[in-house]
């Protein structure tokens, strides 16, 4: 499955078809309650798909709440890391991203 990195948003090409299961639009459109609760829903769910949990913990990180988006990240460091395609086509590890997440985290919750 490729994956698409926007910033910290991520979309499965394969669920553009889809509901949005990783919340990639409404967190684009600044929805983060809808995004939210998606995101929840997935993870309530047993997902532990590095898209879904890393922008669970974009929206986490963007509502000031730095403890559970490092709760996050961590989860994504504790999974095999996974190539992710950004929208240019240049490749992102997951694990990278949840290591960046979770020094900008770090920084939040310092401030």
């Amino acid at each position: 499955m490729i994956r698409l990195f926007a910033g910290a948003l991520l979309l499965s090409v394969s669920t553009l078809a889809q509901a949005d299961p990783v919340a990639f639009q409404a967190i684009a459109q600044g929805k983060l309650d809808r995004a939210e609760k998606t995101l929840v829903a997935q993870v309530a769910a047993g997902s532990a798909e590095p898209g879904v949990l890393l922008n669970l913990a974009h929206v986490y990180r963007q509502t000031a709440r730095a403890a559970q988006a490092e709760t996050l990240y961590r989860r994504v460091l504790a999974e095999p890391n996974v190539q992710m395609a950004r929208p240019d086509g240049s490749p992102a590890w997951s694990h990278t991203l949840a290591t960046v997440g979770l020094e900008r985290a770090a920084q939040l919750a310092a401030r």
